[in-house]
């Protein structure tokens, strides 16, 4: 499952959506989260979803959503506060590994990624 959790500027929850998908994998509707967004004028949004297969490190495919995220925040002016990934009682925090730090986007495991993520607008 994958979680979109929309935020106001005091950071109340606004709404949640949430995607299904296969054992292996959900691909969430990105231009659907972002509509939602911008119609009840979200500040901020928190992605989520689970690894059925109990490992929480991200995959290429996730290291790729997460890159498709802040570039679309970036455009629309909303922060994108974190991407968490859950499995078998552990937790990956994209925020906790640097992903939002200044030129990470730019280097290693989200290579060729021009984004920068602030936790400030």
């Amino acid at each position: 499952m994958f979680q979109a959790a929309l935020f106001d500027e005091q950071l109340r929850l606004l709404k949640v959506l949430s995607f299904q998908g296969t054992e292996r994998e959900v691909v969430p509707d990105l231009s659907a989260v972002f509509r939602e967004a911008v119609r009840i004028e979200a500040d901020a949004i928190l992605i989520a979803h689970n690894h059925p297969s109990g490992n929480a490190q991200p995959s290429r495919a996730d290291q790729q959503l997460t890159r498709e995220f802040s570039q679309a925040c970036e455009q629309l002016e909303i922060t994108l506060l974190d991407h968490i990934v859950f499995a078998n009682g552990e937790n990956y925090s994209f925020r906790a590994h640097g992903v939002f730090d200044p030129g990470f986007l730019d280097r290693s495991i989200l290579q060729g990624g021009k984004r920068r993520a602030s936790p400030e607008r």
